[in-house]
């Protein structure tokens, strides 16, 4: 049977593993949204359980659509871990710099995945989300420097994910 995963990109799985044990905790997310699919008490939270790995962080500009780049080229990393008793660590860089942290509770709706952070003091993010075979899609709002004029804009981010295939145990 031949696979239908996308092409898994080294680069930023060899530079997350290299940095994953030292690595400095900065920054937020704002909020996220995400399509929508349905999902059961069967399905939810169970059908994430692993560690995912972005091959594609695609930024989009909210004013001009034809304004938009992809960040893992250069380095950007979004790996989002699901436990079994429904927490979560995120890590990202989406400028290829340090590596943000993020741990918490994950809740599951029929169209949102939400992140509540467990520090307390991180707004929490929720993403509207697909599952489309082996690929999770989050799609969200947000604000960066999609056109690297110096100013932040309103834009879309959107990741697509596969089941990192560096991880172990992940099922």
């Amino acid at each position: 049977m031949k696979s239908t995963r996308r092409p898994f990109h080294a680069l930023p799985a060899l530079c997350l593993l290299a940095v994953v044990g030292a690595c400095e905790v900065t920054g937020t997310s704002g909020p996220i949204a995400l399509e929508p699919i349905e999902v059961t008490p069967q399905s939810g939270a169970r059908s994430l359980f692993g560690a995912w790995l972005a091959y594609t962080i695609e930024v989009s500009s909210l004013t001009d659509g034809a304004v938009s780049r992809d960040l893992v080229p250069s380095g950007g990393i979004f790996s989002l871990r699901v436990d079994p008793d429904a927490t979560y660590t995120r890590l990202t860089s989406l400028t290829g710099g340090a590596l943000t942290r993020h741990k918490g509770t994950l809740v599951i709706t029929e169209s949102t995945l939400t992140l509540v952070p467990d520090n307390g003091f991180e707004p929490t993010v929720v993403y509207t989300y697909r599952l489309s075979g082996e690929v999770l899609k989050l799609d969200f709002e947000g604000t960066f420097d999609v056109d690297r004029d110096g100013v932040e804009e309103g834009v879309v981010f959107h990741t697509e994910l596969i089941e990192n295939p560096i991880s172990l145990g992940n099922r």
